[in-house]
């Protein structure tokens, strides 16, 4: 990804990544694989100069 959306010399992007994040109740109640779907896009987000914004519950 580095290599494609490269930074200028002030540090600036091509794009900015955002991302919103939704949880889903599986099985039994295990939100395991949001949580690793959370922290992917929050490192992605921060590498690329945008955003990410989750829902803290299903309520």
């Amino acid at each position: 990804m580095a290599r494609i959306n490269q930074a200028d010399r002030f540090g600036n992007r091509l794009v900015r990544i955002h991302a919103v994040g939704f949880p889903v109740q599986l099985y039994g109640g295990a939100f395991g694989q949001f949580s690793r779907f959370a922290n992917l896009m929050r490192v992605l987000c921060e590498r690329n100069g945008g955003t990410f914004v989750a829902l803290p519950s299903l309520n």
